[in-house]
């Protein structure tokens, strides 16, 4: 979003009355805010709020503060004609946030009491304060103040603040990034967000499909942890991923010198290597306390004749395993 002859603002930004940009935002008590001029023209001739029809009182409205404070910020931007720069960049420049966030953050969108915590339901008080509703409730169980100015307050006085919300999912959306991920049979786009995980990348996928489990590839590399982000993987805007089902693999494993034999069931695609399942099956036995966990596996199959031991370099689909298939391995004490 650029400042521009066509700029886009979250609608949230807009009085519900006039459809311009407020400047003195307040809330009622049914959760809508409105520009005040315009809410207290209106409730001179009509004693319900135009959105919901709920009643509301002039003495009931709260100032929108948290919302204010951003939409302040904003026209400070176009003031000084930052061309070229979007409206949450410079929100993020404004950010006095010390603390690591997942990506960066400004200020008005963090719930005071953590400053850490993007809020997801905020709850404004009387006292015209913005807060996570859970950090609110959690802290007026301990204290019956404003954790800001003091000002006493009460739960049941708390109102949704849905406008700061509303620009709360306006900034995530501009945060995402589309990718594609390639499947066997189709090509799914996802909107992701740069601070996203790979396990939440899973859940994203799988929420769109029913395929089976299966593994990412990104620059023919397997995405394995599942806790790095889009951001620590590199993964950019319309960047090509591929998800392959993973197979099951029966590995057998022999230690005639100590338990006989023990059967592990691996997950792999058929891209990995001799390799890749040695090492796989290593940190298999060393979970298990019956077993010595100084250890060496070599691997062997059996069915290629003349063939005991098979290169490391070689990958699944070249020694033709499949889904269940079984393959041996035995175990040599170092030293």
């Amino acid at each position: 979003m650029t400042i521009s002859s066509a700029l886009v603002l979250p609608k949230e930004f807009e009085c519900p009355i006039s459809m311009e940009s407020m400047k003195e935002p307040v809330l009622a008590k049914c959760s809508h805010t409105f520009e005040r001029s315009n809410i207290e023209e209106w409730l001179k001739k009509n004693p319900s709020c135009p959105i919901c029809d709920s009643t509301i009182d002039r003495t009931d409205l709260v100032v929108n503060r948290a919302l204010a404070d951003v939409i302040k910020v904003f026209f400070q931007m176009q003031e000084e004609k930052k061309e070229n720069k979007s409206f949450f960049s410079f929100l993020f420049s404004k950010s006095q946030i010390k603390e690591p966030l997942p990506f960066d953050m400004p200020d008005e969108l963090l719930c005071p009491i953590s400053t850490t915590d993007v809020m997801k339901d905020p709850v404004i008080s009387k006292c015209s304060h913005t807060f996570e509703r859970s950090n609110i409730e959690e802290w007026l169980k301990k204290n019956p103040s404003c954790p800001m100015c003091r000002k006493e307050i009460d739960k049941v006085d708390l109102v949704a603040n849905r406008a700061l919300e509303g620009v709360i999912q306006f900034f995530f959306k501009q945060q995402e990034i589309p990718i594609c991920v390639h499947t066997s049979k189709d090509i799914i786009t996802l909107d992701i967000l740069p601070s996203d995980t790979i396990s939440t990348l899973k859940r994203k996928f799988h929420d769109r499909n029913s395929l089976p489990p299966g593994i990412f590839v990104y620059n023919n590399r397997r995405l394995k942890d599942e806790n790095k982000t889009m951001k620590e993987c590199n993964i950019q805007k319309n960047a090509n991923l591929y998800y392959i089902r993973t197979m099951k693999v029966h590995c057998r494993l022999y230690c005639p010198s100590k338990t006989g034999i023990i059967d592990f069931l691996l997950d792999f695609v058929f891209f990995d290597t001799v390799k890749d399942v040695r090492e796989a099956l290593i940190i298999a036995v060393r979970r298990n306390d019956d077993l010595d966990v100084d250890v060496d596996v070599y691997i062997n199959d059996a069915r290629l004749e003349g063939h005991p031991f098979v290169e490391e370099s070689r990958t699944l689909i070249s020694l033709g395993i499949k889904d269940y298939n079984c393959m041996c391995f035995f175990r040599r004490l170092r030293g």
